[in-house]
């Protein structure tokens, strides 16, 4: 390489990310929207909880937990393929998920398709709809794994504020799965918090490129005021709180699943 190139420290997509929104103070946190979902806390001391990823942060003195669940998205994309194909696109699948209603008529998801990561970190846990009955309907279903998804954030989200005192009181979300209105909607509802998002999905990326920018001195380092974060949103879902008090009930019931069928579910590794 030429002597003087600059070079440019990278990092993971999560970490570029929150760097591209500016997470910087103790308590800030957002969203990435994927095949898998991940809640990031920035913290100002490395005080971790195994139940996160953690790592320092691309700020000096600052650091990240992240509390990852592995296959939200993918078990939108799980439903369209191999449980409702004539559905076609998530479009469809949405549409069908609006006939149903708040707490999905009494079924609860555990979106555990291939194993999980937090808070559990179980590779042997498995997937199941707890309610089916006779009357359930495919609307029912689909809305179930939504929430089941939402339910799951909200469980990081409550041992996070415990851990290191914290209260939520908005999220920003980016990422592909970002731009569900019905998934946004329900996440609002079930987590109680206002959600944000934008139409660029980037962020990673955003992030890798002003870091690139401070290496190669177009930016004066990360305290540069010129750095352009993301801090725009031009969405805005807030919690409904009658839907909120019915998924709080249902939310007290899907933390006691993974619990009472550990067990059964490892059993079923020797299929």
């Amino acid at each position: 390489m030429p002597t003087g190139l600059p070079v440019a420290l990278g990092c993971a997509d999560t970490a570029a990310a929150s760097f591209a929104l500016g997470l910087s103070q103790k308590g800030d946190c957002f969203e990435s929207a994927g095949t898998s979902d991940v809640l990031t806390f920035c913290l100002d001391r490395p005080d971790f909880n195994s139940m996160f990823l953690n790592r320092s942060h691309v700020y000096p003195g600052r650091w990240l937990a992240h509390g990852a669940m592995s296959t939200p998205g993918a078990a939108i994309e799980w439903l369209i393929t191999n449980v409702f194909p004539e559905l076609g696109t998530v479009s469809e699948l949405e549409k069908e998920a609006e006939r149903s209603e708040p707490g999905a008529r009494g079924l609860i998801f555990l979106p555990y398709l291939a194993g999980e990561r937090s808070p559990i970190f179980d590779p042997n846990a498995k997937g199941l709809w707890l309610g089916l009955r006779l009357d359930t309907r495919r609307a029912d279903i689909i809305r179930a794994v939504y929430e089941g998804i939402a339910f799951g954030l909200r469980q990081i989200l409550k041992y996070a504020e415990a851990q290191w005192d914290l209260k939520i009181k908005s999220l920003p979300c980016v990422g592909g799965a970002a731009k569900s209105q019905l998934g946004l909607k329900i996440k609002a509802d079930v987590l109680g918090l206002e959600y944000q998002t934008t139409d660029f999905q980037h962020v990673a990326a955003l992030g890798a490129a002003l870091l690139g920018g401070i290496a190669g001195g177009v930016y004066m380092g990360w305290e540069d005021p010129e750095i352009p974060y993301l801090k725009k949103f031009n969405s805005c879902f807030k919690p409904n709180f009658t839907n909120y008090k019915i998924y709080d009930q249902l939310f007290t019931i899907y933390e006691r699943l993974y619990p009472s069928t550990k067990e059964a579910m490892h059993a079923l590794n020797v299929y």
